[in-house]
């Protein structure tokens, strides 16, 4: 049965549906899972039984019809709304799993429904449902995780529409499915290939990091930084995408990110990334910050101090200017303490113009 993806709507039995095996939002171990691993899998999360609920006590929505396509004999692939079918699969079949079981049992005892059939739009392959997948999970109102969303624009960069388009297009044209920006998309695909390097070397070792737990945004913010990315191998010249990596400093960078001592990252905070880029860019402070300073005293290494001095200077003048206004309004409670403040700031002003004339002198 072949039908144009504009179709009406059509009730598939819910038992013809399967589960889609390629969904970005799988681990990569579950390649090749039964439905029970998959539905073991999306039980962790908790939704999947608030939807059971829902279904259970007032049927499923029509509105939402699932998107599939045809995998012979009778069965059909649920691209779109696996957990909705995780859902359904469950209130049939509440013993397919062994997990949160007196929960589940009790969910279906109180539903009032349990569909058999469900709507469902039956598309000729999986390629025409992957741009509507774009807007609605990687920029629309049911966003996917980072990694998720890396995994989508992967699987659509080497579909039909897009496996023969050059190079220099690609990436604008992606871009334009999923109505973002180019810069967004080369960065989480090269964020995707780094995630694959580290997956491959099995995150290092490094504690209680896998796939369920990384912060894959951490990794694609790391990219948006010149030094880091320098730091790595790569050309900047070049589209991100294309990886010539410096292995020995991706296993650094992410150690640096990742790896907890005492409950803290050597990184800290994913704010400290434009540090954390003046130092690997400077050969003094990264070779400090590999002998186990801080990610602050490395700075010291770097034009970073300078920049502080300035920020700090700054924050300081408006500080005083304020003051000063503030001043012409003030008619009582004066002080001895005021006087007092305000001649250490003279001092201190006085003591760093000395030393700021003399660091000047030394640099003519």
């Amino acid at each position: 049965m072949r039908v144009d993806q504009k179709n009406q709507v059509r009730y598939l039995e819910v038992r013809e549906l399967r589960f889609d095996q390629d969904n970005p939002r799988l681990p990569t171990g579950l390649e090749g899972a039964t439905d029970a691993e998959i539905l073991k899998w999306m039980c962790d999360d908790g939704g999947i039984l608030d939807l059971m609920r829902s279904i259970g006590e007032q049927g499923y929505f029509s509105g939402e019809p699932l998107l599939v396509t045809n995998a012979g004999d009778s069965e059909y692939t649920v691209v779109e709304g696996n957990r909705r079918l995780a859902a359904l699969r469950l209130l049939h079949d509440p013993d397919i799993i062994d997990f949160s079981k007196k929960t589940i049992e009790r969910i279906v005892e109180e539903s009032s429904v349990l569909p058999t059939t469900v709507p469902c739009i039956l598309y000729n392959s999986r390629d025409e449902i992957l741009e509507y997948l774009g807007y609605r999970h990687v920029t629309g109102i049911k966003s996917w995780s980072p990694l998720a969303k890396a995994r989508y624009l992967q699987e659509l960069s080497q579909s039909a529409r897009f496996i023969r388009v050059e190079e220099s297009r690609k990436f604008q044209q992606l871009a334009r499915v999923i109505g973002s920006r180019v810069d967004y998309v080369k960065r989480i695909l090269a964020g995707l290939k780094l995630y694959e390097h580290m997956e491959q070397r099995d995150f290092y070792g490094i504690e209680d990091l896998d796939e369920e737990s990384i912060a894959f945004s951490l990794v694609t913010t790391a990219l948006g930084h010149p030094g880091i990315v320098d730091f790595l191998g790569l050309n900047t010249s070049q589209d991100l995408h294309q990886l010539t990596l410096d292995m020995k400093n991706l296993e650094e960078l992410t150690r640096w990110i990742f790896e907890k001592k005492d409950g803290r990252t050597r990184l800290g905070e994913s704010r400290n990334f434009r540090y954390l880029n003046k130092v690997v860019a400077n050969e003094m402070a990264r070779t400090e910050f590999r002998n186990g300073r801080t990610l602050q005293e490395a700075l010291l290494y770097t034009d970073m101090p300078a920049e502080i001095f300035r920020s700090l200077l700054s924050v300081a003048k408006d500080k005083l200017q304020e003051s000063q206004r503030q001043l012409y309004l003030v008619r009582e409670g004066l002080n001895e303490g005021d006087k007092d403040r305000l001649q250490d700031i003279r001092y201190l002003a006085r003591d760093m113009e000395s030393v700021l004339n003399q660091r000047l002198r030394d640099e003519q």
